[in-house]
């Protein structure tokens, strides 16, 4: 049997000092926020959040994102909901991966729908069911809603009473990030707006 003597193996405490500041150096990964999204031609859309967001307690109209891949719908939709949970509200969410949606739950003070051009029968029913309870709740105010999807209102393949509540509120369309487009955040975030629309 080999032995191994403690000094052949040991290590030195310069090398040990380093490891232990590269272990220091990994830090959490940080989730969506509104604030490491960037904006790029969509700060409008943005802004229209953070106000949301600052006057959680007040209800407007529904807002529904658009835009293609890599516009940073989702993002968005779940930093909205990040950031309304740390004012202290719920908010349910329905994406396309949950195959088995819950009943509205009257304790949400928001509901976040995203994916919904995916939605299959049960999903959009349950998403119908969220809005309805969600605009006009059996108790208490209305409640916030979100909602994303890659087409507008009028293109999306869902039943008609929920794709025409998409469309009620704010309408906003996310321009496709560049580098040219994202040179205004360092200037106030005085990017170009995104197209925006509100229809009845």
């Amino acid at each position: 049997m080999r032995v191994f003597h403690a000094k052949q193996i040991s290590i030195s405490s310069r090398a040990a000092q380093a490891m232990r500041q590269l272990a220091l150096d990994i830090g959490l990964p940080v989730g969506p926020t509104l604030e490491n999204y960037l904006p790029g031609g969509n700060s409008q859309v943005v802004q229209h959040l953070e106000g949301i967001v600052q006057a959680h307690d007040q209800r407007g109209a529904p807002v529904y994102l658009w835009g293609g891949q890599g516009t940073g719908k989702s993002h968005l939709l779940k930093a909205a909901v990040t950031a309304l949970n740390g004012q202290g509200a719920r908010a349910g969410w329905l994406d396309a991966s949950v195959r088995w949606p819950c009943a509205f739950d009257e304790g949400w003070n928001a509901i976040a729908l995203d994916e919904v051009e995916r939605y299959n029968p049960a999903q959009q029913a349950a998403a119908f069911n969220w809005f309805v309870n969600a605009s006009s709740p059996a108790t208490g105010t209305p409640r916030h809603i979100l909602a994303a999807g890659s087409l507008p209102p009028a293109d999306l393949p869902l039943r008609e009473d929920l794709r025409t509540r998409l469309g009620w509120g704010h309408v906003f369309r996310l321009e496709p990030w560049t580098k040219r487009s994202a040179a205004p955040r360092c200037s106030g975030r005085r990017a170009s707006a995104a197209s925006c629309s509100r229809t009845r």
